[in-house]
């Protein structure tokens, strides 16, 4: 059932779309690391945070669609970061795989948090991101701190 689309509706769709193309990008990077260092303890993990950006995607593709609007498919915001997981040599310290993913979720938090803060959201839309989707990141962010921390 297609909603029709007001001013709030195309701000909260194009606040969603914003989102799911970090969204994305989250999966590449979390892929990226998967593939580059397998059998590794966290491997696990990585694919466990990936599978959940991947959900996450899946959420907000489904309520840009039910706004009536159209999930967007465009450029990656974390492509730079997939490609600097690629590159690294390590998977731990300074300028590593971990530490990369931690930033990139850190980014992804303020993103969620300047979505709920300064844009007009519908209540359905503002409860996914508020209940569901930052909570996510945020547990994304101490998993990767964790796991520094037990690297040391």
């Amino acid at each position: 059932m297609s909603t029709p689309t007001t001013t709030k509706t195309t701000e909260c769709i194009e606040a969603c779309n914003t989102l799911l193309l970090r969204e994305r990008s989250a999966v590449a990077a979390y892929q990226s690391a998967a593939d580059k260092f397998p059998g590794q303890p966290i491997s696990g993990d990585l694919q466990t945070m990936c599978e959940t950006h991947r959900d996450s995607v899946d959420l907000l593709e489904s309520s840009i669609r039910e706004m009536g609007g159209e999930p967007e498919v465009g450029p990656v915001n974390w492509g730079v970061h997939a490609n600097a997981i690629q590159q690294t040599p390590r998977l731990y310290g300074s300028e590593s795989a971990v530490e990369n993913l931690k930033n990139c979720e850190k980014d992804n938090e303020k993103s969620y948090g300047d979505v709920l803060e300064n844009r007009a959201l519908l209540p359905e839309s503002e409860a996914l991101l508020k209940d569901t989707l930052l909570p996510r990141v945020v547990k994304h962010i101490k998993t990767l701190e964790q796991i520094e921390q037990s690297a040391n």
